[in-house]
C-alpha cells in the first residue's frame, strides 16, 4: 500500500479503536448512571464543564449545588442561585464530591458523556450482530444460487432483485412498527432486510472461482462440491467480504440511527446515538452540546469504517494494488 494511503488507513483504525474501546469500558468510564436524571431542573442543560456538587441525599435522589459550605448541623448549599440548609439527617451516605460534567447534560438532567459511552456500546453492539446476520444470509443465499443449477439461480436473483428494488426504509419502518423496538428486534430486522448486495458479490466470486484451475483441478481429483467450497473457495472469498462488511457496518449504524431519529429505535431509557440526537435536537439554540457530541461520534464513526473499508480493499485486492 502506498504511504499516502496507510495514514487515513491508521487514522480511521485509530479514531475507531478509541470509540468502541469507550464503548466497551463505559460501566467504568462513565461518570453516572446514564439513566440517572440529576436533579431536574438545576441539572438541566448545563453547559461542557460545568462544576457541581453532587451531593447525595438520604431519600436517594442527588443535589447539585454550585457552591456549599459545612457546619455542625449540616450543610450549607447553593441551589439554583439560592441557599439551602441540609440537615445532617436529611444527607445520604455517600461521599460528596466535585464533578465535572465534560459534555455537559441533557433536558432531563442526564449526563451527555455517560450516555455517549453507553450508546457506543449499544450502538456496535446492534452494527456487528446485524452485519454478521446479514453476512450469514448472503453467503448461504449467494454460494446456491452460484452452485444450485440455473434454475435455483434464477429464482434466487430475481428475489434479490424484487428486494433491492422495495424502498427499504419503509419495510424496515413497517416491520418495527408491528414487531416493537428492542434490541432482538432491531437486530433481525436490519440484518434481513441488507443481505442482498453481499449474496450478489458472494454469486459473482463462487462463479468466477467455479472456472479458475485450482478449482477444475479438485473437480476432477473427486472432491466434492462442499469440500470445494470451504477449502478452496472460502479463503478466497475472504477478501471481498472483509471489505464488504466494513462498508456495511457503517451502513447499519446509519439505519439504526435513522431508526432512533424517527422514534423507531432503541426504547427509552437506553442510549444510542441516534435516540440522543432526536431527543435534543429540538433544544440546538440553547442546549447544542446534547445533540452536537452524539451526531459527531457518528459522523466519525461512519467515515473511520469507509476509510477502513477502502483501506482494505486497496491492501487486500492484488488488482487495486497493481493500479496504482
Amino acid at each position: 500500500m502506498p504511504e499516502r494511503r496507510r495514514l487515513p488507513l491508521f487514522s480511521a483504525a485509530a479514531v475507531l479503536a478509541a470509540l468502541m474501546l469507550g464503548g466497551l469500558a463505559a460501566p467504568w468510564l462513565a461518570p453516572f448512571d446514564p439513566a440517572t436524571q440529576l436533579d431536574p431542573p438545576a441539572g438541566s442543560r448545563l453547559p461542557p464543564l460545568s462544576l457541581r456538587y453532587v451531593v447525595p441525599l438520604a431519600n436517594g435522589g442527588v443535589l447539585l449545588a454550585e457552591d456549599l459550605h459545612r457546619h455542625d448541623g449540616g450543610l450549607e448549599i447553593s441551589h439554583r442561585g439560592e441557599t439551602v440548609t441540609l440537615r445532617r439527617d436529611e444527607i445520604g451516605r455517600g461521599e460528596i464530591r466535585r464533578r465535572i460534567f465534560l459534555l455537559g447534560t441533557d433536558e432531563v438532567g442526564r449526563d451527555v458523556l455517560s450516555r455517549l459511552l453507553y450508546g457506543a456500546r449499544l450502538t456496535f453492539l446492534i452494527a456487528f450482530s446485524a452485519i454478521a446476520l446479514m453476512t450469514a444470509i448472503g453467503v448461504s443465499v449467494g454460494t446456491l444460487a452460484a452452485l444450485g443449477g440455473r434454475l435455483l439461480d434464477a429464482v434466487l436473483m430475481r428475489l434479490v432483485d424484487g428486494l433491492l428494488a422495495f424502498p427499504w426504509i419503509f419495510l424496515l419502518i413497517t416491520l418495527v412498527a408491528l414487531w416493537g423496538s428492542d434490541l432482538t428486534t432491531l437486530v433481525l430486522v436490519i440484518g434481513m432486510s441488507g443481505w442482498m448486495s453481499i449474496s450478489r458479490l458472494v454469486r459473482a466470486e463462487v462463479l468466477s472461482l467455479a472456472q479458475r484451475d485450482f478449482v477444475l483441478a479438485a473437480r476432477a481429483l473427486g472432491a466434492g462440491p462442499l469440500r470445494i467450497f470451504l477449502r478452496h473457495m472460502v479463503p478466497h472469498l475472504a477478501t471481498p467480504l472483509v471489505v464488504q462488511m466494513a462498508l456495511g457496518v457503517a451502513g447499519v449504524i446509519s439505519t439504526e440511527a435513522a431508526l432512533s431519529f424517527l422514534g423507531l429505535g432503541v426504547a427509552p431509557p437506553q442510549a444510542s446515538w441516534g435516540r440522543m440526537i432526536a431527543e435534543n435536537g429540538d433544544r440546538m439554540l440553547d442546549a447544542w452540546w446534547a445533540s452536537l457530541f452524539p451526531a459527531l461520534a457518528l459522523v466519525l464513526t461512519v467515515i473511520a469504517l469507509n476509510l477502513i473499508g477502502d483501506g482494505l480493499r486497496d491492501a487486500l485486492d492484488p488488482r487495486s494494488r497493481s493500479s496504482s
